[in-house]
């Protein structure tokens, strides 16, 4: 029992990594709950839609209680009939009288009626259902793309945020140092203001640049603790959770440079076009429903009561076509319908190519000005830390002021502050761009360590 309580505490306090991360944003995502909910629904249609081209088969029964019971006297003419002297006066000599040598009770209405049937429908000729199974097809096969596409961008989405909180997490870790810095420095500034080596101004500024550090971390840390919970909030996680070392996206830009998005890399595109196709054939079944449908339908009896020809059981088969003439407009309203949905759905896929080409130019400059922006904030901490030396060495034989070194540390800090953002505006910028040319899905696998499943499509 020890063991398992120091089991699930170990468990319980361990870091969240980001492999674990990725993983957990397929179970755990609302978004990718709700896609993969509408995709559940669509095949719920699609089966829905089937099932008007396969046969089907119903079976029942009846049990009737009646009043009164009834029955008919029914002459078996194969038995023959007797001849007899008709004992008529009236009747003319030499008449006879023929007599049936059997007569059955035929029971027409018993007290008790029971019955029992089965019947078979065999579809034979609804085009307007074929399309329509098709066109359901289409329809799952477009949630599924979505929902590869929308388990993408959570994964990416998720793998964003722990990046933004390990940068909370060394902003943090440098306002504490600075603050740090900016106490001993005010210690060291009262000191030699009682000694006389500073005057009230140089006083004031390390006084105030230890409130501004202490200002400066207390945010610092409330912007940590919500960096870390909106990844436990996408998770689905205790706010309280701790992250581990999150590892920056391979660089992509040189191998993307001659990418564009399209249906074949990016699901929601593939999502969209097969929408349309389904819009397309769902207007072609409103279509074809002007056209007859035929189908075989035959059904076996059995009762307890007998028919005229003294069976209990017998069937019957007959073949039917329907030709519905006039409808009073539905077919009409229900083919202009389909045509508005299928102009919908070509307008929703060309408005996603261009959100994904807008998408796709963006993410590219973000990524070649963080680059850059990058390069120039490593070489702006870099002269930061000189300059800094170089001020603390002429202050300690007094060729600097106070006040310069003071903005020395100042500039030092702001340009760490500064390369921490820095990096994860370039991480992000080439995650938002591995998504917009639909080549994330290596870069998650590549973390995750094996390739996500794709899910059903029919």
């Amino acid at each position: 029992m020890v063991l398992a309580f120091a089991l699930s505490l170990e468990l319980a306090v361990a870091p969240l990594t980001l492999p674990q991360a990725l993983t957990e944003a397929r179970a755990r995502s609302v978004e990718v709950a709700v896609a993969l909910a509408r995709l559940e629904q669509d095949r719920g249609a699609f089966r829905s839609e089937l099932s008007a081209l396969l046969p089907h088969l119903d079976v029942g029964a009846s049990v009737a209680r009646n009043s009164t019971a009834a029955a008919l006297d029914v002459v078996d003419a194969r038995a023959g009939y007797t001849a007899a002297p008709l004992n008529d006066p009236a009747a003319p000599p030499g008449s006879l009288v023929l007599t049936p040598n059997r007569v059955d009770s035929l029971e027409v209405q018993p007290l008790v009626a029971a019955s029992a049937l089965g019947q078979l429908t065999v579809p034979v000729l609804d085009a307007p259902a074929l399309v329509r199974t098709r066109a359901a097809g289409h329809r799952v096969d477009s949630d599924a793309a979505a929902a590869r596409f929308t388990l993408e961008a959570a994964q990416v989405r998720v793998w964003q945020l722990m990046l933004a909180a390990q940068t909370a997490a060394a902003l943090s870790a440098i306002s504490g140092e600075r603050l740090k810095e900016a106490r001993e420095q005010q210690q060291a500034a009262e000191a030699r203001f009682k000694a006389g080596e500073l005057d009230r101004l140089g006083l004031t500024r390390a006084k105030g640049a230890t409130a501004a550090a202490d200002r400066g971390l207390r945010q610092a840390a409330a912007n940590e603790i919500a960096a870390r919970a909106a990844v436990a909030a996408a998770l689905g996680r205790s706010f309280d959770l701790t992250l581990g070392p999150v590892p920056e996206p391979a660089p992509l830009e040189a191998a993307a440079a001659g990418l564009e998005p399209s249906a074949s890399q990016r699901a929601d595109l593939l999502a969209a076009r097969e929408q349309l196709d389904s819009a397309e054939l769902y207007t072609t079944a409103a279509a074809l429903r002007f056209l007859p449908r035929a189908d075989l339908n035959g059904q076996l009896v059995y009762g307890n009561v007998q028919n005229f020809a003294g069976a209990n059981a017998y069937w019957w088969v007959q073949a039917r076509l329907v030709w519905s003439l006039y409808d009073g407009g539905d077919r009409y309203g229900e083919l202009h319908r389909r045509k508005g949905l299928a102009a919908e759905a070509g307008a929703r896929l060309e408005q996603a190519e261009r959100e994904a080409a807008r998408q796709v130019v963006v993410a590219r400059a973000q990524a070649a000005a963080s680059t850059e922006a990058l390069s120039s904030a490593q070489t702006e901490v870099k002269l930061a830390r000189e300059s800094l030396e170089a001020a603390r060495a002429q202050f300690r034989v007094g060729a600097l002021g106070y006040l310069e070194l003071l903005d020395a540390q100042a500039a030092r800090f702001s340009a760490e502050e500064a390369l921490a953002n820095e990096r994860l505006r370039l991480s992000t910028a080439r995650l938002d761009l591995a998504l917009a040319l639909g080549v994330a899905r290596p870069l998650l696998d590549a973390q995750i360590g094996s390739a996500q499943p794709e899910g059903p499509t029919r």
